[in-house]
């Protein structure tokens, strides 16, 4: 007996009969307002193809072909996405699901489900308007191995997960009318949430989150639309004689030139505080992390709700990130290295604006101590004195040439010395580790201060890497890799000892350490 979805009302058999033919199974298709997300995802490209169409047809003499043009590239859009809609299935079996997809060329892959490690939903703004939602399935492999359902009903998005997680823990359809996946996810709904963040709160995470992506987002819009902006928008000779003609800027007093760059900082502070405030309440909107038998659930989004678990065995690390406004008032962000994936980063964030004491509620769940219990030993000078030297010599040839063959105002430059100095002497000076009994701490970061903490099981390698420079001053970085780790992980402590390196690289794979 397969084990397909109960609801039948939504399943629609497909009519690919090799597949059915083979397995035995009905043959599910995704869902028929999928399409609606489909044209969603290629208005983008009408906004390229259109005004395209519209210039080269106009400058041939056809305007009268413009419109049916037009209709013609989206019908032939929408024609496409259909026939990959039809041709797309998938079969929830017993040991198994199969995903069928390709519209000339087929392509079947089957996922056991002892490979799948974790099952993610997410939502959109539209799909959550239209009452559908994603389903990845989360093998622990590369990326084009994980299997994606794009667009199924919130129910049976939802009904999916239980059936991967009862089959995963051996439990049948037929052993009990409520599974043990949705009854262990409704006692995590009905419970405290381990950690949570109101509206206040996300709020008061976005004035930390300071941003200026808006400029580079507006940067990317200029490129790729610069055929709409005018020729003169990129002529700084234009600006120049708008903004200083005739020498309206050299007129203005000293505290007015004053007055302005102030105004103009502040302007550039503001946008930065509202950039992160909205992104981050974008994305933090609804924070809510729960305990699970098995691990935690953390659902988050305003636009794009998404609802991970993540299973404690699968916690590779924790991260402690802050700075130093933010840990005057009290405030870390705690992430998780983990080996589910949180979109395209394997790094999840659990907390993203926590006190100490919230902090040590969550990470004593996988086992992990955020106090070392020893001082933490810095790492050579080196660190910093070899950068700011090479930094020095190159200013100093670069700003001696420019000033002699430019302009002599450029050996001002000259004056970079000193605040690249000492960025690389803060750098330097909050780079710190230290060694415990079952943990390894490594501190890094002056603004952005970030404390990782690695227990020693979870080790796979270690190595020591140096360069040629580094071999003639005595000193190696020592590289700590884990499991599936891509954002916080490797783990690396720079500029030690080399007899150093070998002794922590001999502590850490020592099997009585893990």
């Amino acid at each position: 007996m397969n084990d397909a979805p109960a609801d039948m009302a939504e399943i629609q058999v497909g009519s690919d009969v090799d597949v059915t033919a083979e397995t035995g199974m009905p043959a599910l298709r995704l869902h028929p307002l999928s399409l609606l997300l489909k044209f969603a995802k290629l208005l983008p490209q009408f906004i390229y193809i259109i005004p395209a169409l519209y210039f080269g047809i106009s400058k041939g003499g056809g305007s009268a072909l413009i419109l049916p043009a037009i209709a013609g590239v989206i019908a032939l859009s929408m024609g496409a996405a259909y026939l990959q809609w039809r041709r797309f299935s998938y079969q929830v079996g017993v040991e198994e699901i199969r995903i069928a997809s390709g519209v000339f060329s087929r392509n079947k892959r089957s996922i056991p489900y002892e490979r799948i490690q974790d099952v993610n939903v997410e939502q959109k703004l539209l799909a959550r308007l239209l009452g559908l939602a994603s389903v990845k399935f989360e093998t622990g492999s590369a990326g084009s191995d994980d299997g994606v359902l794009n667009a199924v009903s919130l129910a049976r998005a939802e009904e999916l997960r239980d059936i991967i997680r009862r089959r995963k823990a051996g439990i049948t359809a037929q052993d009990t009318g409520k599974t043990a996946a949705t009854e262990e996810l409704s006692e995590a709904e009905e419970a405290e949430p381990i950690f949570a963040m109101n509206n206040r709160r996300v709020l008061t995470a976005g004035i930390f989150n300071f941003s200026l992506v808006i400029f580079a987002v507006l940067g990317a819009a200029a490129q790729n639309f610069d055929f709409l902006i005018p020729d003169e928008m990129f002529d700084t000779d234009y600006w120049i004689d708008r903004v200083d003609a005739p020498g309206k800027i050299g007129s203005l007093g000293i505290w007015a030139q004053i007055a302005g760059l102030v105004g103009g900082l502040f302007s550039l502070i503001f946008i930065g505080l509202f950039t992160g405030i909205t992104t981050t309440f974008f994305r933090e909107y609804g924070f809510r992390l729960d305990r699970t038998e098995n691990g935690f659930r953390r659902r988050r989004g305003l636009t794009t709700l998404t609802d991970v678990v993540m299973p404690l065995h699968r916690i590779q690390a924790a991260s402690i990130l802050t700075g130093p406004i933010k840990r005057r008032f009290g405030w870390y962000h705690l992430k998780f290295q983990s080996l589910a994936s949180d979109g395209k980063n394997s790094d999840h964030s659990v907390a993203p604006l926590a006190t100490m004491e919230e902090m040590d509620r969550i990470i004593a769940e996988p086992g992990i101590r955020r106090e070392a219990g020893k001082d933490y030993l810095p790492v050579m000078a080196a660190h910093w004195v070899v950068p700011s030297v090479i930094f020095t010599l190159l200013i100093i040839v670069s700003s001696t040439a420019l000033g002699y063959l430019v302009d002599h105002r450029l050996f001002w430059l000259m004056a970079l010395i000193v605040p690249l100095t000492l960025i690389m002497w803060l750098r330097w000076k909050h780079h710190k580790y230290v060694l415990s009994d079952n943990q390894l701490f490594v501190r890094e970061g002056f603004w952005r201060q970030k404390c990782t903490i690695l227990p020693i099981r979870k080790v796979q390698s270690v190595d020591i890497s140096q360069s040629f420079l580094a071999r003639a001053l005595g000193n190696a970085d020592i590289v700590i890799g884990v499991a599936g780790g891509s954002g916080i992980l490797p783990l690396t402590v720079h500029t030690i000892a080399q007899q150093e390196c070998q002794n922590l690289r001999a502590k850490l794979l020592t099997p009585a350490l893990t």
